[in-house]
């Protein structure tokens, strides 16, 4: 390996699709820095990243299943966000409101 360090090592072993234990044991770091490395790659299943036969398939998270596309999602947070930002300033007004009244009423 012409490498320059460990990191570097673990890429090149991801990229030639070994698996994340044996590239621990090759380079001589821990399965959490490859699955780290990996995961830092873009690294998945759908993206032709290999796995080890005895992996299971896990379940799709919830956030996952509702947006089919990561546009839709943004999409939608950014409404959201907008929303509450709309919202947060017209409580702010209203308790403006509500203070002056009370100063007011208090004099």
């Amino acid at each position: 390996m012409t490498a320059p360090n460990k990191s570097e090592r673990v890429r090149e072993l991801l990229k030639a699709g070994m698996a994340a234990k044996d590239i621990a044991k090759q380079v001589g770091c821990t399965p959490g820095l490859v699955y780290n490395i990996k995961s830092s790659m873009g690294l998945s299943k759908a993206r032709g990243a290999k796995t080890s036969p005895a992996a299971k398939p896990r379940a799709k998270s919830k956030s996952a299943a509702t947006s089919a596309s990561g546009d839709i999602g943004l999409s939608s947070l950014l409404d959201a966000v907008r929303r509450t930002e709309r919202d947060r300033a017209a409580l702010r007004a209203t308790l403006e409101r509500l203070a002056q009244v009370v100063g007011e009423a208090l004099r």
